[in-house]
């Protein structure tokens, strides 16, 4: 994330779509429930939480969207194909 800011605050448009290119389809795909949903789901598939539950009234990642969550990090290099 310090790269990406530093390549923005230089105006270092290539450097920038170099580092956030992969991450655009995430960054779009986290929004396909309400948030957190999505983003706690995905921080667990990526093995950083034990949990992807969410406090009352939400409730985790429908099973329609895990796939799409799964592309979208595979994508981003936070998740390997075969995983």
């Amino acid at each position: 994330m310090h790269n990406l800011i530093m390549a923005a605050l230089n105006k270092d448009v290539a450097e920038v779509e170099k580092i956030n290119g992969p991450l655009k389809e995430l960054h779009n795909n986290l929004f396909c429930e309400a948030n957190p949903i999505p983003a706690k789901w995905a921080v667990k598939r990526i093995g950083k939480m034990d949990s992807a539950y969410c406090r009352p009234p939400l409730d985790e990642l429908a099973p329609e969207f895990h796939s799409l969550i799964e592309a979208s990090l595979t994508e981003a290099g936070l998740l390997l194909p075969t995983q």
